[in-house]
């Protein structure tokens, strides 16, 4: 049985990553002002952060609230550029009660004590029907690590920025003219604060909330805590980091994952 849940704490520690760095100046533009900033200049700010994680490697403790009750638990999480996905949820004895490995084509999860192996494809369905989170794999890491602009899988046909409460606002707009996702931006650090993504017949898909940011490196900001919500599981999951490294070097052999000897592979819903 794949236990909702389990899964969706697992995949939702992914990446508010934190360290103990103090906060450097303003990343905006030198000679730029808060007003006349573009949306453009503010993407590819985020596009050059971005560029700079090769590999991550982090240790969370994830909390979840819903009508099913409250739950915490401690997870470690691997990833590497560009689609490469470990999860673990660990043990009070640290061993993982569930391992999820994930590329840009499968997705393998195992729970060691039912002895019960899965897989199947890495898609927005599948994941949604997993661990409650309705993306791509491949989009997993980017959004929850505070990276704004939408796949390249999905078409966006316009931009628009507008000022909302002090905030830049970005409005990313797909072919058929339905709102894609917003994006609400720190005009003077160009930080993240909030991103709402939307389904093709706009509802809100995914709620999350930036907070608490500290510096892996001088031009590498990340979110310490971040809060999301979500309304088709009515389920709100909180995330604080431990530990995180940034470009540890990871090896490709962490994202094996096979069944053991004599346990079946079941196919994921």
């Amino acid at each position: 049985m794949i236990y909702i849940r389990d899964g969706m704490l697992a995949l939702l520690m992914l990446v508010s990553m934190a360290s103990c760095m103090p906060r450097p100046p303003s990343h905006r533009p030198a000679g730029q002002s808060v007003t006349d900033i573009s949306a453009q200049t503010i993407l590819s700010s985020f596009d050059q952060r971005w560029e700079l994680a090769t590999d991550l490697r982090a240790l969370a403790r994830v909390s979840t609230a819903s009508a099913q009750g409250r739950y915490s638990t401690r997870q470690t999480f691997l990833w590497c550029r560009p689609a490469l996905l470990r999860l673990d949820i660990l043990s009070l004895f640290g061993q993982p009660s569930m391992s999820l490995v994930a590329d840009a084509t499968q997705l393998s999860v195992y729970y060691p004590a039912q002895g019960a192996f899965f897989r199947g494809p890495p898609n927005a369905a599948t994941l949604a029907h997993l661990i409650g989170l309705p993306l791509n794999g491949d989009e997993v890491a980017p959004l929850l690590m505070g990276y704004i602009r939408p796949s390249s899988t999905q078409q966006v046909s316009a931009l628009y920025l507008q000022t909302d409460k002090g905030l830049s606002l970005l409005r990313f707009i797909g072919h058929g003219g339905q709102l894609m996702q917003d994006a609400w931006v720190d005009p003077e650090q160009l930080l993240p604060r909030r991103v709402l993504r939307y389904t093709a017949l706009g509802a809100t898909a995914v709620d999350i909330v930036y907070s608490e940011f500290r510096y892996l490196a001088e031009a590498f900001p990340v979110p310490h805590a971040l809060a999301i919500w979500l309304p088709h599981l009515e389920m709100r999951v909180s995330i604080q980091f431990l530990m995180v490294e940034l470009n540890p070097g990871l090896s490709p052999t962490v994202f094996q994952l096979s069944p053991p000897a004599g346990t079946p592979t079941q196919p994921l819903p």
